[in-house]
């Protein structure tokens, strides 16, 4: 069956509609690198929604903010920079995007849940990576922690078994998509998602379409950036921020209500 993508006019944004479905959301205890706010392993069903192909660009945010200045364009090495992903970007800014570009017409958008969010990074699969186990052919389908960084600055961390020839952010759609046509789902940015933070949050799921509100100070982000090591560039990996924090990692996708 053809693949359906939608494009917002606004923005040219490409959507691909994510069918319902239901999935084990967390990790299990086999799982290399599983954190404790991952568990427990349970089922989760998501209705369809469609979601952005690829993360929020530069050329995209400045739509909305025409004066966005594109981090790290001073940097000659930075090649197509309007087509990186929009990061220092923080929960607050990415939630006024999201309200601007429903008020265009064409929709409601909005930040994905976190279990939208695994749904679609997963796409069918149960492994560590929406490619499988294998460390070594991360290059191939995300932009990570690899050698090419390490040649340009070692940051000390554990590094992926591979070159993806990027040692910052990169053009998005660069690396092969997942199963659902999804691209950067791991690595390049992180993203924000609608839930509040919280170490036990699986603990509060409800089975079907879940999103943890509970008290909190910090925001869930999702899939990893171009900095981070496999234990933290997986489907099951929980991450979190302040919802004023924007860092060089952090970016976002949008999901259009279907």
């Amino acid at each position: 069956m053809p693949r359906q993508i939608w494009t917002e006019p606004t923005t040219g944004m490409e959507f691909v509609w994510i069918p319902e479905g239901c999935f084990m959301m967390g990790t299990p205890d086999s799982e290399k690198d599983g954190d404790a706010d991952e568990k427990p392993s349970h089922e989760v069903c998501v209705d369809g929604f469609w979601m952005g192909r690829y993360e929020v660009t530069n050329r995209q945010f400045r739509k909305y903010k025409p004066e966005t200045v594109y981090p790290f364009e001073e940097d000659e090495k930075l090649i197509g920079t309007p087509d990186r992903p929009a990061v220092y970007v923080n929960f607050i800014e990415a939630k006024k995007f999201t309200q601007w570009l429903s008020s265009k017409g064409y929709g409601k958008f909005r930040l994905p849940t976190e279990a939208e969010w695994e749904y679609a990074c997963r796409a069918g699969t149960d492994t560590r990576f929406f490619w499988g186990e294998s460390e070594a052919e991360a290059c191939k389908y995300a932009n990570i922690n690899d050698r090419s960084a390490v040649k340009e600055y070692d940051r000390g961390r554990e590094v992926f078994p591979c070159e993806d020839n990027y040692f910052s952010s990169s053009p998005v759609g660069t690396f092969k998509p997942n199963q659902f046509g999804l691209y950067d789902m791991l690595g390049n940015a992180m993203e924000w998602c609608e839930d509040w933070y919280n170490v036990k949050a699986y603990s509060y799921h409800r089975r079907k379409n879940p999103l943890y509100k509970g008290k909190s100070d910090e925001r869930v982000v999702r899939g990893g950036s171009f900095i981070n090591e496999p234990k933290f560039a997986r489907c099951g990996n929980r991450n979190k921020f302040q919802d004023w924090d924007g860092e060089d990692l952090d970016g976002f996708r949008v999901v259009k209500e279907h």
